[in-house]
């Protein structure tokens, strides 16, 4: 099947083996629960009811840049996990020596104390990766696969990696950082405060090898794919995305002008309108 492109302009750990723990429900419908095997507990919010759609942030990101996303998705009837890896929010288990397929195992350890039997995946940048990896592992219980920001295969630009360092440079002062993470994540005119707060991060971060065991999660499955793609994302440059739909079948890409690799904060509305049409085109 060919590719359809499309352009649019626009809180406690616990300590038992196995367990759920729900908390109360905010004032906006979601739901805090914290979910844990083993040494680790993972901290989910959801929302809605249907067909679950689990959705994970990109690398040491909270699952709150997910929160508009997921209101619309469970607006349009469906139910809606967020998911804090390891290390984000009140997530905690070991942070160093990892691989997708850990992070992927943590997704399903959701999805089964959820009494999920299949679902829809949703993966953000390094997220992408880790639900292409759940997906290769249980393509069975995966009802489609969606996709924002999609690396994985070609390195990031060389002003990327400029603009990263400087934003890890501390001794800078901090508005030269803010504009270098601009730079490193944003389109160009895009307000970069959303992800302000990796300049103050304190929080242990994820150590995980990006291209471990890249052969055989490339693919992501066998389910339906879409993949949603920022022209200006110089972090997972376009070609990423162009390759993949073009070498696996049943997969479409939407390409998103004025739109960079952090996408949430800078298109939510295309963005929302894509991941809708997707499953409700899928699930009708």
């Amino acid at each position: 099947m060919k590719p359809i492109l499309v352009l649019v302009s626009i809180a406690v750990y616990l300590s038992a083996m196995s367990s759920i723990v729900v908390g109360q429900e905010s004032a906006n419908g979601w739901q805090r629960q914290v979910v844990t095997k083993g040494p680790v507990s993972l901290e989910i919010f959801v929302k809605g009811r249907g067909v679950p759609v689990m959705m994970h942030p990109g690398g040491n990101r909270p699952a709150r840049d997910l929160t508009d996303l997921g209101n619309r998705v469970s607006a349009a009837g469906y139910k809606v996990v967020l998911i804090n890896a390891r290390g984000a929010g009140a997530s905690r288990g070991p942070t160093e020596g990892l691989t997708t397929a850990d992070l992927s195992a943590d997704v399903w350890m959701v999805a089964d104390k959820l009494n999920f039997r299949e679902v829809h995946l949703l993966g953000h940048a390094f997220g992408n990766r880790v639900m292409r990896t759940a997906s290769t592992a249980q393509p069975d219980r995966v009802t489609t696969i969606m996709l924002l920001a999609a690396g994985g295969e070609i390195v990031p630009s060389a002003s990327y990696r400029e603009a990263r360092a400087r934003v890890a440079n501390s001794d800078l002062p901090r508005s030269e950082r803010l504009s270098a993470l601009r730079d490193a994540f944003f389109a160009p005119g895009q307000d970069p405060a959303p992800w302000s707060d990796i300049l103050d991060r304190t929080s242990p971060r994820l150590i995980v090898d990006p291209q471990a065991g890249m052969r055989d999660w490339y693919n992501g499955g066998t389910a339906p794919m879409l993949v949603v793609q920022g022209l200006q994302d110089i972090t997972a440059p376009p070609e990423n995305a162009w390759n993949l739909v073009n070498s696996r079948p049943n997969a479409r890409l939407v390409a998103i002008p004025d739109c960079g690799h952090a996408m949430l904060p800078e298109q939510p509305i295309a963005i929302g309108n894509a991941v809708v049409g997707f499953l409700q085109e899928l699930t009708k």
